[in-house]
């Protein structure tokens, strides 16, 4: 759409890459001591803001101004979702489920990474049209973006309703889990 050929179109994705890389590297550095709902609700809304940023461009728009920036802000914001989600995703689940865990949560990822875009394609193509031009194709995406941003700020209230508040590796956070151990195996043994 902005004139730019496969190759380059190709490489003009390399900060957004660059922004999940930094983001998954920036939600590992506190070592888990954060609450694990904390990272999540800074990635989310950084995400949608990316998302909101490039419903803005034009089909006359250029690479600096209307790609680069929102590509690295919703890079790092899904990067910083990326890693505590697959830690909350296997955590608390006993050993010999750790696998079924892990692949569920792989299986998530892959089926929303395949949806997703599909879904915000095809609103993005309903508004287009049929006509093919680089205006219509600006309008389509105009809206199907800031659809994604408001995915990811559903996210985001979900994230803060349904994840722990209290950081796993703290006292706290230990008490918690052992408690909800010992119901467990209470439950356990009265059936």
């Amino acid at each position: 759409m902005l004139g730019s050929s496969p190759a380059r179109s190709g490489v003009e994705f390399l900060p957004f890459a660059f922004g999940v890389v930094l983001g998954s590297v920036l939600a590992v550095r506190p070592g888990g001591a954060l609450v694990p709902r904390t990272v999540p609700a800074i990635g989310g809304p950084l995400t949608g803001v990316g998302f909101a940023w490039f419903s803005l461009f034009t089909a006359d728009g250029s690479f600096a101004v209307d790609v680069l920036g929102p590509s690295l802000v919703s890079g790092v914001g899904i990067g910083l979702c990326l890693a505590p989600m697959a830690s909350l995703g296997t955590s608390g689940v006993e050993e010999h489920e750790a696998g079924s865990a892990s692949a569920l949560l792989t299986g998530s990822r892959r089926i929303g990474a395949a949806l997703g875009p599909a879904a915000l394609g095809t609103v993005a193509d309903a508004r287009a049209g049929d006509t093919g031009t680089p205006e219509a194709l600006a309008d389509g995406c105009a809206l199907g973006m800031p659809t994604g941003a408001a995915i990811a700020a559903a996210g985001v209230l979900i994230a803060l309703a349904v994840l722990p508040a209290i950081a796993p590796d703290t006292e706290d956070g230990r008490r918690a889990r052992d408690h909800r151990h010992q119901v467990k195996t209470a439950h356990t043994h009265v059936e």
